[in-house]
């Protein structure tokens, strides 16, 4: 393993990690923070799910973590919620740093891969019977539902950045996620999208500002 790592690091010595200003120009002088969570579900071994985010401000990634979870999951959804619970944290310690530093910022998304997980953020009457599960639930909950602070969004598995972060993966899944985490041009219209379909989603009068703004479309009076 150590050798496979350093003939990695030879053959990869011209990547880096790139930050640039802009990225998200159509938003004004809003920042623009958004997270990936994902959960590698009960890998060989001890069984303990596998943690991953990655966090991003206007475009760049400022923050990622891969972590073992403390207890052992009994289902997906159960280890997304860890996982998903985990990212808002980090997140919300990002957006408060941006809020003290006096910028205005955009409401702040998460990108999560597993539907039931993104049902039970969104419902009240569900709850877990394992409190570790159900504290992470409350949380969540609190800052979508009754703070308005945290919007959580669908996105498909095979554009999730944080799954690299969970698991060993195929070669041609690595060479796709490695430069989306670096933060690559290729990366930032893919959020861009991602970013204007949430908004059309939870807020379609915006989603249609949004689109005239992108075409350089001016409003009648």
């Amino acid at each position: 393993m150590l050798l496979h790592c350093i003939k990695y690091l030879k053959g990869t010595l011209d990547l880096g990690l790139q930050y640039t200003k802009g990225k998200t120009k159509d938003y004004g002088e809003d920042f623009v923070i958004y997270g990936f969570a994902d959960a590698s579900f009960a890998p060989p071994g001890d069984r303990k799910s596998i943690s991953g985010y990655a966090i991003y401000v206007n475009g760049n990634l400022v923050y990622w973590g891969t972590k073992k979870q403390r207890c052992i999951t009994e289902s997906s959804m159960s280890s997304e919620i860890i996982a998903l619970g985990e990212c808002t944290h980090r997140i919300m310690t990002v957006r408060n740093v941006v809020k003290a530093l006096g910028l205005r910022h955009r409401k702040v998304i998460i990108f999560e891969d597993n539907q039931p997980c993104i049902k039970v953020a969104n419902n009240r009457k569900i709850s877990h019977s394992r409190r570790s599960v159900d504290i992470c639930i409350k949380y969540i909950r609190e800052l979508v539902l009754q703070k308005g602070e945290l919007g959580i969004s669908y996105i498909n598995t095979a554009d999730n950045v944080s799954d690299i972060l969970t698991k060993t993966t195929g070669m041609q899944v690595f060479h796709k996620l490695r430069p989306w985490l670096m933060t690559d041009a290729n990366l930032s219209s893919l959020h861009e999208k991602l970013m204007i379909n949430y908004i059309g989603r939870n807020n379609p009068e915006q989603h249609f500002l949004q689109l005239c703004q992108s075409i350089n479309l001016e409003p009648l009076e």
